[in-house]
Formats: structure tokens, C-alpha cells, sequence
């Protein structure tokens, strides 16, 4: 694994565009922060409700207070009638002619979680308009000095840490709105099935993690695997090894990984549409990089493994090989992947795209695979009959949110292990700014 990064300047407005478009009916959305007219009971959204307090009130049978009469008043001519009805109703059902701008009102994301808000407008006969984001930068609760909400490169809003931030959206025509955001860092699991094999997928995001504090996004062109050149150490024991910050002075391995994955399952700790820092080289800005664990029972003499037992190794093997399979069969039908862009650390290398290292062919090797062998798994279960299913992301109950490693599940390792993927390659990247 290696580090390689190119920053941007954190950004504060991204420019967009809106497509023209006639909303038919939009009755549960919020509209602009400021009141508007039809909105009769200022709660901030204009339904039905609102239409019929005002035919209440122009029957007679209800009367509208002082203060909201003006709302209800739509064509300001001192009186509520059926016509002032008609035109809330018809704001009701995107039918009026004023043009609109439509965001949630509120949102809750999760730690990672990318939105462009599902902005809208209604009644925009103007051709298209371009948008803005404003974020007003409120730092989050967790601590870190980190910002609630940014801008990443690809001009999508990133849920960065945890707390309460409002994004204000405007408009080249002049029309405005606010969303109010609240993002949670949960731990969440969800199962991927493939032709009768499920695997967990943990996620647990290394939130103090430079990497993950870095605004970049890229396009998602194909998978690198890795293997650690650690053995024993399990995927989730590398959670409290990286989920730290060169920035704070706490670690110098500049380093993230997408996920780790051993005989138990997925351990996610990146988004995988943000640029990683895995390979050293192009690769971080193009593929998906994942870690498989490599079991315990022997050491490293430099690069090459020593006293290794194939056969005491096999079921470890078998199952790692399959986990891994699956994932990328995954991430693939998620992704619109070819199955030919999955590789290698070591033909990363060779494809100029990564660094010197010769994971995870130098150990696939000992039990008689191949990197080809590998993607005709994969593209075996691509093929299968039952397709790719994955569950609902649910959270695990009764976990700290917090960035307390005594009390997470994820296992604390302690002292770094005597061998390590750094050493065992050579390329020094423990430090890489």
C-alpha cells in the first residue's frame, strides 16, 4: 500500500445546472427559507392545508389571523376569495406560473454520504439557470475541528463529520432556499449475496483519517486488491492502527485504505467514491482499493514469506478467496464495472499506475492462483442466475458514535506489528507528505 495525493482548496460554492422542467405535484417539499405567499399556517411548506384555511376563511365558516392574512392573500387586494383558493391550490399542484425553487427542508445524512440535495425547480421557463452551494461552515461535534458539511471536487455536498450545518442554494434567477443538515457517524452493516454466499459488510469510516478529510472524489474505473504483508493482523484491528490524523501529530502512515477484508467479513472505513491513498500512483484516482488480511503462522524474510504451511492455510485461504470474490462481484454490479479493470498492487506496477510491490500474487501463488484466476471468479459469480442482492444497510445497536477506540467494537491493536506492508516493500511510505 502507498500514498499519493493531489489536494484541492477547500471550496465554499460549486457552480450547477438545472434542467427546465414542470413539476406536476410537489406537495411534500419545502420551499424557499423566506415565507411565502400560500403559505398560510408558516410552517414552511405550502399544501393543501393552506388552500383550505383560505376557502374556510372566505366562507366564513373559519377566519385567518392578522398576522398570517397576508399569505393568504394572494393577489393583494385586501380581501380572501375563492380566487386567492385557487392560486394556492395551484401552487399546491405545481400549476401556478411563479418559478420555484424546491429543496428538503431538513435532511439527515451519514458520516460519507455525498447529496446534490435533489434540487428542483418548479415552473423554471427560462431555459436552464445555474446554482450554488453556500455552506456556513459550522465545525463539528466530534472534537476533530472538522467542518459539518464541504464541497468536494466533483461538486457534490460530503456529510464530513457529525453535527448541524444549513446549506443555502441560489439560484442565477435570483430565487433562494435553505436545507438544514444533520449528519450522525453511525457503524452500519449490510449483507451482499452472490450465488449462495453472503458476506457482511461493516462500515465504520476512519473519519480522523487525513485521507477521509480530504474533499477528493473520482470517477470509479476499476479495483486494485492488495494483501497486508501483516500477518494475523484482522481487518478490523486496522481501525484503531489508521483512524488517526498526521495533521494532529498523532501518526505518520499518510495511508487509507477503501476496506480490509478477512475471514469474517468487510470492514469498510473510506467511501469508495473518494480518492484513496493505497497504490502510490494513478490507480489512487481511478480504482477502488481494498486490503485482504493475510493469516498468522509465519514471517517475512524482506519481501518473500517464510515458513508458510499451505495446507494448515487452505481453509483461511478458501474463505478470504471467496469474501473477496464476492466483494468484487459487488462492487462491479454497483460500480458498472468491467471485470478486466480488477488488479493487482503488482500489475498496478507493471501498468505504471502503482508502486513497487508484488501483493497479492506473491502469496496467491503459495496455494496455486492466479490474478486470471481471480477475475474468472469473479466473472463466474457475475453470471450467476441469482444476481446480485444486498440487504438494507441497518445500525449496529449499542455502539458508541463517538471517536472512543476503548469502546469500540473494532479491536485495538496496540503496538505496530513486527512485520508490515511498509517494510516488507520497501518504499519507506510510512511518511509520505
Amino acid at each position: 500500500m502507498n500514498k499519493k495525493s493531489n489536494k484541492f482548496g477547500v471550496k465554499s460554492v460549486v457552480a450547477g445546472v438545472l434542467s427546465a422542467a414542470i413539476i406536476t405535484a410537489v406537495p411534500l417539499y419545502a420551499y424557499a427559507a423566506e415565507r411565502r405567499k400560500g403559505d398560510v399556517d408558516n410552517d414552511g411548506k405550502i399544501t393543501v392545508k393552506d388552500a383550505y384555511a383560505a376557502l374556510r376563511h372566505s366562507s366564513r365558516v373559519s377566519f385567518i389571523s392578522q398576522d398570517n392574512f397576508p399569505y393568504a392573500d394572494m393577489n393583494d387586494d385586501g380581501v380572501i376569495t375563492l380566487a386567492d383558493c385557487i392560486e394556492i391550490q395551484r401552487i399546491v399542484m405545481g400549476m401556478n406560473d411563479e418559478p420555484t425553487l424546491v429543496v428538503p427542508q431538513q435532511l439527515t445524512l451519514q458520516c460519507g454520504d455525498r447529496t446534490d440535495l435533489d434540487v428542483k425547480t418548479v415552473n423554471n421557463n427560462n431555459g436552464n439557470v445555474t446554482y450554488s452551494y453556500i455552506i456556513d461552515g459550522a465545525i463539528s461535534n466530534d472534537g476533530t475541528g472538522e467542518p459539518v458539511l464541504m464541497l468536494t471536487n466533483m461538486g457534490k455536498i460530503k456529510a464530513h463529520h457529525p453535527g448541524t450545518s444549513t446549506v443555502t442554494v441560489k439560484t442565477s434567477t435570483g430565487l433562494t432556499a435553505k436545507c438544514t443538515v444533520t449528519v450522525v457517524n453511525e457503524t452500519t452493516t449490510k449483507t451482499v449475496s452472490v450465488a449462495g454466499n453472503n458476506l457482511r459488510i461493516t462500515k465504520k469510516l476512519m473519519t480522523r483519517n487525513d485521507c477521509y478529510n480530504d474533499e477528493d472524489d473520482y470517477n470509479i474505473q476499476g479495483i486494485v486488491v492488495h494483501s497486508t504483508a501483516t500477518p494475523g493482523v484482522s481487518a478490523s484491528q486496522w481501525y484503531s492502527m489508521w483512524n488517526l490524523s498526521y495533521k494532529n501529530g498523532e501518526t505518520d502512515r499518510e495511508v487509507c485504505v477503501h476496506a480490509f477484508l478477512d475471514d469474517t467479513g468487510v470492514y469498510q472505513y473510506l467511501p469508495f467514491e473518494e480518492v484513496g491513498w493505497h497504490v502510490g500512483g494513478a490507480a489512487n484516482r481511478s480504482h477502488i482499493g481494498f486490503e485482504i488480511c493475510e493469516p498468522s503462522g509465519f514471517y517475512y524474510s524482506g519481501n518473500v514469506i517464510s515458513g508458510y504451511d499451505v495446507y494448515a492455510q487452505q481453509g483461511y485461504f478458501d474463505k478470504i478467496w471467496t469474501n473477496a470474490t464476492v466483494f468484487c462481484a459487488y462492487l462491479c454490479r454497483e460500480y458498472n464495472l468491467s471485470v478486466d479493470n480488477i488488479i493487482s498492487h503488482r500489475e498496478a506496477n507493471q501498468l505504471g499506475l502503482g508502486t513497487a510491490h508484488g501483493d497479492p500474487d506473491h502469496w496467491f501463488k503459495l496455494h496455486g492462483k492466479t490474478m486470471n484466476d481471480f477475475r474468472a471468479s469473479v466473472s463466474a459469480l457475475l453470471r450467476s442466475s441469482s444476481g446480485v442482492s444486498v440487504s438494507d444497510e441497518e445500525y449496529i445497536e449499542g455502539l458508541p458514535n463517538i471517536y472512543d477506540d476503548e469502546q469500540s467494537v473494532f479491536e485495538s491493536f496496540g503496538e505496530v506489528p513486527q512485520y508490515d506492508m511498509f517494510d516488507v516493500w520497501g518504499d519507506n511510505s510510512r511518511s509520505l507528505r
